[in-house]
C-alpha cells in the first residue's frame, strides 16, 4: 500500500511539490510566455507603430476631385481621376456591392466627360486612357468590361469621397515597410518566423527536458 503522505509521484501542474516538476513547469512555463510575447507583442508593436497611409490612388483622387465635382476638371485630370477609380474597382472581393454601384457610375460619367461622343467600349475606353503606358495597364485594361455602365446621372454620388477613403486608406510604418527576403517584414515574421520560432521552442524544450531528467535520475518507464 503506498503512504498517502508519500508526494514522490505528486504530478499536480498548477502545485508541483518535486523538484524535477518544479523545473518542468518553469520551462514549460516560460516558453509559453515567449511564444505569447513574440506573437502578441509584435501585434502591439505594429499597433503602436503604424497609421493611416493613403495608397497613390486616393492621394490622386483627392488632387481631382475638387475640380471633377465642380465641372471645372481638365481631361488629364479626368482620366487620373477614371485610373483611381478603376484601382478600387479592381479591389472586387473587398468592395460592398453598394460600392461598386456608386464606383461604376463615377467611372462611367468620368470618362463619358472627357470622351464625348465617342462608346463606352472598353478598348476605346483603354485608349482613350492610354491604359497601354501605364505598369498596370493590362489589368485595369481587363476590369474595364466589368466596371462601365450607361450613367443615368451627370453628377457624382456625394458617397464618393468617403468610399474612396475606405479602401484607399490603409495602416502602415516602419514594420510595413521594411523589407526581409524578398517580402514586407511584418509578412515574414507572422508568416514564417513565427513557424520557425515554434519549431526552435520545441527543440529547445526537447533538449532541455531531456538535460532536467539526467540531472534527476529520472527515467521514464516503457510498457
Amino acid at each position: 500500500m503506498t503512504d498517502s503522505n508519500d508526494t514522490s509521484y505528486n504530478i499536480n501542474f498548477f502545485k508541483p511539490k518535486k523538484g524535477i516538476a518544479r523545473d518542468s513547469n518553469r520551462l514549460i512555463t516560460l516558453f509559453i510566455v515567449i511564444w505569447f510575447v513574440a506573437v502578441f507583442g509584435f501585434q502591439f508593436l505594429l499597433i503602436a507603430t503604424n497609421k493611416l497611409t493613403p495608397e497613390q490612388s486616393l492621394i490622386t483622387f483627392r488632387e481631382v476631385w475638387p475640380n471633377a465635382q465642380s465641372g471645372e476638371a481638365t481631361a488629364p485630370e479626368l482620366q487620373e481621376l477614371s485610373k483611381s477609380l478603376i484601382m478600387v474597382l479592381g479591389k472586387n472581393i473587398a468592395v460592398s456591392e453598394p460600392d461598386k454601384v456608386v464606383l461604376k457610375e463615377a467611372l462611367s460619367m468620368t470618362v463619358v466627360k472627357f470622351t464625348p461622343g465617342q462608346s463606352l467600349e472598353p478598348q476605346v475606353v483603354a485608349k482613350a486612357l492610354s491604359l497601354e503606358t501605364t505598369k498596370f495597364g493590362q489589368i485595369m485594361t481587363e476590369l474595364l468590361p466589368h466596371s462601365l455602365v450607361q450613367p443615368e446621372s451627370a453628377t457624382y454620388d456625394s458617397s464618393l469621397p468617403d468610399i474612396m477613403e475606405k479602401y484607399c486608406m490603409h495602416p502602415q510604418g516602419p514594420l510595413t515597410n521594411l523589407k526581409f527576403l524578398g517580402f514586407p517584414f511584418h509578412y515574414w515574421y507572422t508568416a514564417q518566423f513565427l513557424l520557425i520560432l515554434f519549431v526552435l521552442l520545441c527543440l529547445v524544450y526537447a533538449l532541455r527536458i531531456e538535460k532536467l531528467y539526467r540531472k534527476n535520475n529520472f527515467v521514464e518507464e516503457h510498457d
